[in-house]
């Protein structure tokens, strides 16, 4: 992990292409993760206007073969959408993006997917978890995690 506060964008980049550089893998799959959150704040001159943000950036390379903490985000979104009562935070996943899906915050999620038929199976399940997750909005709630 990486904790860095830089000043320009140029510092911003250099920042990404290591991360890149290090994404995590298993010896045994092809595919990495990768997380990478920008925690920001904008200052104006009355206090009054001053913002802080955070922006993750979540790369789930792969993941549409058997994952279990994709599996858990799909169930933890699925409810907020019902707003029913959510599960524990069983992944790291979940756990990492808490303050991801809920109270004021934005989730988009961009599911990239190719037409070669080798790829058919890896295209049909990304595109299962996309229609699952993005049936409806997730609601704003209040400490939506404990």
């Amino acid at each position: 992990n990486i904790l860095a506060s830089p000043d320009d964008q140029d510092q911003v980049a250099k920042i990404l292409e290591l991360a890149q550089r290090r994404r995590c893998m298993k010896a045994t799959e092809s595919n990495s993760h990768l997380l990478f959150t920008i925690h920001f704040e904008v200052n104006s001159d009355s206090e009054s206007s001053n913002r802080k943000g955070c922006l993750r950036i979540v790369d789930l390379a792969g993941s549409e073969h058997e994952n279990p903490s994709l599996h858990v985000l799909e169930n933890v979104i699925m409810n907020l959408q019902a707003k029913k009562k959510l599960p524990k935070l069983k992944s790291r996943l979940t756990y990492l993006l808490r303050d991801s899906l809920g109270e004021d915050s934005k989730t988009l999620a961009i599911v990239c997917c190719s037409p070669h038929v080798d790829h058919y199976l890896e295209t049909l399940k990304s595109m299962r978890f996309a229609y699952s997750v993005c049936r409806g909005e997730l609601q704003s709630h209040r400490k939506v995690f404990a």
